[in-house]
């Protein structure tokens, strides 16, 4: 799980405690997620948004975790705000602003 994104305490977060019935409107972000982190998706990246504590971060955190170590794809957990400042630094050429680590 090294470089993955996903802090230790959270990599509990997986699919399978991932509990639909008490979100069953995000069945379909579920499957979403799911097929992107075992290969099966048509797409490469997953953005979900939503009311905060609905379990966007839970199945992102899922995803990184299947995709890293049950399917050994490159998959990094990162906020919004991460990634916004990761490109301000790639943006800026300056490596010193910028912590990407590739997978």
């Amino acid at each position: 799980m090294r470089f993955s994104g996903v802090p230790a305490p959270q990599r509990c977060k997986t699919f399978e405690t991932f509990n639909l019935t008490t979100a069953p409107k995000l069945r379909e972000a579920y499957q979403a997620a799911w097929d992107l982190s075992h290969f099966c998706a048509e797409f490469n990246l997953l953005l979900l948004y939503g009311a905060g504590g609905c379990g966007k971060t839970h199945l992102c955190y899922a995803a990184t975790i299947a995709a890293r170590l049950g399917v050994s794809l490159g998959a990094y957990y990162s906020t919004f705000e991460d990634i916004l400042s990761e490109f301000k630094g790639l943006m800026n050429g300056d490596p010193e602003d910028s912590h990407y680590m590739s997978p």
